[in-house]
This record gives structure tokens, C-alpha cells and sequence, in this order.
């Protein structure tokens, strides 16, 4: 049986393992990976700023609360944090650091299966809210709901958590 403190003991020792481990990589990581984001971020800005011209962009700059509630403002958020996943993998390559996936977990790889149990929750938490919402007030008014955009929260949501945790 193997005792407590060597599991935790096992888990911060888990870099050391890689080949050529070096106290500084992660650090080189860090500011490659930031210097990869913001290019990510400038290609990002140029390309819906060529879409839908610099006034959106200005609007999202100053917190424009109308523009950030719409259906391009929230895919231009989340892609806003997004890049940060390939700014790391990138980083990753050119330092040398470790393997990407071990940024993801300690056991090395992405759960697909834990990742649809946990997205079947919500998904099944939104059903019943808008069925109540339905109920109680109606369905008048205008849905925005299309399938196209519930599409792409089902893949940009989870990505932009997922970018949030390689960040914190």
C-alpha cells in the first residue's frame, strides 16, 4: 500500500521525470507562450476587424455591453481566450520543454469521457430551465437560438474553459 505522502510526493516530483528537466523552461514557456498569445490576439483583431470593421472592435474595446451580448461578440470573446491552447502547444514546441498534454493533466491526455458526462449536465440543466421559462411566460417574442451558434458552444465554450485553466 502505498503511503500518503509518497502520492503527494510522486505528484510534485511529476516534471522532474521529463528528459532534461531545467527549473527555467516553464519560465521560457511563460514568455513565449504570452508572446505567441498576443500575436494570436493581433491576427484575431485584424481578422474581425476586416469582417466587421474597426467600430466592433472599438465597441468590444470599451465594453460595449450590447456588442459583447450578441452572437459575434461572445465568439469573438471566447476566441479571445481560446488561442490561448495553441499559444501554449506552440510554446511547448519551441522550448522543449515537456510534453503539451502534460499541462492538461498529470496522467498525460484529454478524458473525452468525463468531458461529455460533464457537458451533459448542463445541457440537460438548460432544457429544463427554458421549458420552465416557457411555461411561466410564454413563447412570445423573438428566439435567437439557432443551431449553427448552439453548435459552436458546444465546441468554444469548453475550449475557452479549458484556455482559462492552462492560465491560472
Amino acid at each position: 500500500m502505498i503511503e500518503n505522502d509518497e502520492k503527494i510526493s510522486e505528484y510534485i516530483d511529476f516534471p522532474r521525470t521529463f528528459e532534461k528537466y531545467r527549473w527555467y523552461k516553464p519560465i521560457l514557456v511563460l514568455i513565449v507562450g504570452l508572446i505567441i498569445f498576443l500575436i494570436f490576439q493581433v491576427l484575431l483583431v485584424l481578422f474581425f476587424n476586416a469582417i466587421y470593421g474597426w467600430n466592433f472592435i472599438m465597441q468590444i474595446a470599451t465594453g460595449g455591453y450590447e456588442v459583447l451580448n450578441t452572437e459575434v461578440g461572445q465568439i469573438f470573446t471566447d476566441l479571445g481566450v481560446i488561442v490561448t491552447i495553441p499559444a501554449l502547444y506552440f510554446a511547448t514546441k519551441i522550448v522543449k520543454d515537456r510534453p503539451f498534454s502534460s499541462y492538461a493533466s498529470s496522467r498525460g491526455g484529454w478524458n473525452f469521457k468525463l468531458y461529455f458526462k460533464a457537458l451533459l449536465i448542463p445541457f440537460i440543466l438548460f432544457i429544463i430551465i427554458e421549458a420552465i421559462d416557457v411555461v411561466f411566460r410564454g413563447s412570445n417574442g423573438t428566439n435567437h437560438f439557432t443551431i449553427p451558434f448552439f453548435i459552436l458552444c458546444l465546441i468554444l465554450v469548453p475550449l475557452q474553459c479549458i484556455a482559462e485553466e492552462y492560465i491560472f
